[in-house]
């Protein structure tokens, strides 16, 4: 089984955060330009909670500009679920799956190290099933 640790070497980006007390505008800003759907909320090296496509879309949608003027720590998502690098992919599609939401950040020793997307897990989830077809066929077809 595959380990995120593994995937986050692969991605190698950068983590793109945002501390509580920037504004939705700055997300919003940081998202667009970065092409990222969400960002972990980081308050003096912790983290604190996260903000994404879905939560800006929220306040994006009231009929006042004044929202987009509003911290982050007021429409940010608490209590994260998070994973640890030693969590399998498998695992991570489960955690996400089950508590309905697209992006995970992935701790170690309580230090933000990365954050994956479903999309990161489905891409690298399917490029492994390839890679088993084509080992099995070798093996059968007697050229491994």
């Amino acid at each position: 089984m595959i380990k995120v640790k593994e995937l986050i070497r692969l991605k190698g980006d950068p983590v793109w955060t945002i501390s509580p007390k920037q504004t939705a505008r700055v997300a919003i800003r940081i998202m667009a330009e970065k092409k990222i759907g969400a960002l972990p909320v980081i308050d003096n090296t912790k983290l604190v909670g996260i903000v994404t496509e879905r939560d800006i879309i929220r306040i994006v949608s009231r009929e006042t500009d004044a929202y987009l003027d509003m911290p982050i720590e007021a429409i940010m998502t608490g209590n994260v679920k998070t994973a640890s690098g030693e969590t399998t992919l498998e695992d991570c599609m489960q955690i996400m799956t089950e508590n309905h939401f697209r992006h995970l950040p992935i701790l170690e020793d309580d230090e933000l190290v990365g954050i994956v997307s479903i999309r990161d897990l489905v891409a690298k989830l399917l490029m492994n099933k390839d890679a088993l077809i084509t080992d099995l066929e070798k093996y059968i077809g007697g050229t491994r």
